[in-house]
This record gives structure tokens, C-alpha cells and sequence, in this order.
């Protein structure tokens, strides 16, 4: 056994970004899933001081925040690397880890995918306003995407990497909704690439 435990909600984006470099690099690990209503109880403080997930640990090792566990994943076990060794292109996949969790988390997952498809499921009513409001910016950000892509390469830097295990799931979770599956599929190279990250078998053991 690795020894691993990652501590996560069944849906959290954030959550499967974690599970997917686990299982890219063939990592075996526990899976404490707790619930969205868990987060904000203070014994959960312990955990994640901000009340977020995931929460990894690794014999003595407890760590939060999604990139330093992705980083410590890569570095630590066995496996096919998920970070380039060119400066370039290490650079090149930092800078789109930084774009998923500062630009596209916030709007397609913080604003269409928790009004389209978790206030539902918690009985609400979504808020069309902030729907509509994210939407622009959401079209823009595919775009970039797809502009990166034009290239031809299969994957972010070309091989799979981190770059590639975060945008994956944020951009999944956006398709599952009307606007993102329109916004997705209006944009080829974006559509081919979603399309290879869903059928890697990391994805499929992460089902």
C-alpha cells in the first residue's frame, strides 16, 4: 500500500484533479469522502484551515492546496513524469495552472456549474443573473484554449501533464451544463482535447 489518503467531496472539481494525477501515476490511495456540509464545521479546521478539500496524507505528511499536492504526487512516487523538464515548457504548464485556479475555476465551476447543477441538487433555484453574468468571460477563456491548441499539439505542453489534469475536470464539469457543453463543443480543438483527457485511463479509474 502507498499509504496515501486524500480527503475530498464526491464532486468536487478540485477533488478529481487530485485522483487523476494519483492515478496517472498509479498510485493506490484511501478515499475519505466527506460531504459539502462537513466543510464549514470547525474540527474540520484541523484538516484544511480554509475549509477546502482535498486534504492529502502521506504517512506523516498532511497537505492542502491542490498544485502542492499535484507537485508532491509527480515528484514523490514512481510513474510517468507529469511535468516537463524543458524550462519552457515547465513554465508553460505553470502558467496554465495558474489560469485554472485564478480565471476559470471562479466562472465556469465557482459560477455555471454550482448554479446549473448544485443548487439544484440541493433543492434551489439557480441564479440566472450570475449564469448569465459568467458566460462572456467563460467563452473568452474557451477560446484562449483553443487558440493554444491551434498548434496541433494533443495536450497543453504537449505531453500530459499537471497543466492538463486541472483544466480536465473544470472543463468536464463546465460541459455537463447547457452553455458549457455549447461553448465547448463550438470550439474544435478544445472538444478533441476534452474528448482525450475523458478517455485516459486515470479518468475512467477516477469515475
Amino acid at each position: 500500500m502507498s499509504g496515501v489518503t486524500l480527503t475530498t467531496t464526491a464532486l468536487s472539481a478540485y477533488g478529481r484533479i487530485a485522483r487523476v494525477i494519483l492515478a496517472e501515476k498509479g498510485v493506490s490511495c484511501e478515499l475519505d469522502f466527506i460531504e459539502f456540509s462537513d466543510l464549514p464545521d470547525k474540527s474540520y479546521a484541523q484538516k484544511h484551515p480554509f475549509h477546502k478539500v482535498p486534504v492529502l496524507f502521506h504517512n506523516d505528511l498532511h497537505l492542502y492546496e491542490t498544485a502542492a499536492i499535484g507537485r508532491y504526487i509527480d515528484e514523490a512516487f514512481e510513474g510517468p513524469a507529469l511535468q516537463p523538464t524543458s524550462p519552457v515548457e515547465r513554465a508553460h504548464m505553470e502558467k496554465w495552472i495558474s489560469i485554472a485556479n485564478q480565471y476559470l475555476y471562479p466562472r465556469m465551476i465557482g459560477d455555471l456549474v454550482w448554479q446549473r447543477l448544485v443548487v439544484p441538487l440541493q433543492g434551489g433555484e439557480a441564479n440566472e443573473e450570475q449564469v448569465a453574468g459568467s458566460l462572456d468571460e467563460i467563452k473568452s477563456q474557451v477560446a484562449l484554449m483553443e487558440a493554444e491548441l491551434s498548434d496541433g499539439r494533443e495536450y497543453i505542453t504537449g505531453t500530459f501533464s499537471l497543466a492538463d489534469a486541472f483544466l480536465g475536470p473544470i472543463l468536464f464539469f463546465t460541459a455537463m451544463t447547457p452553455e458549457g457543453q455549447e461553448i465547448v463543443t463550438s470550439n474544435d480543438k478544445v472538444a478533441a482535447w476534452l474528448d482525450r483527457v475523458t478517455k485516459r485511463d486515470s479518468w475512467e479509474a477516477t469515475q
